[in-house]
């Protein structure tokens, strides 16, 4: 059962997809 640590590395790579996100 890792849906909870999928879910907060999904919710991490998110995150910093828009940091690196040149916006």
């Amino acid at each position: 059962m890792k849906n909870k640590s999928s879910s907060y590395v999904w919710l991490k790579d998110e995150k910093d997809k828009q940091k690196n996100k040149p916006k």
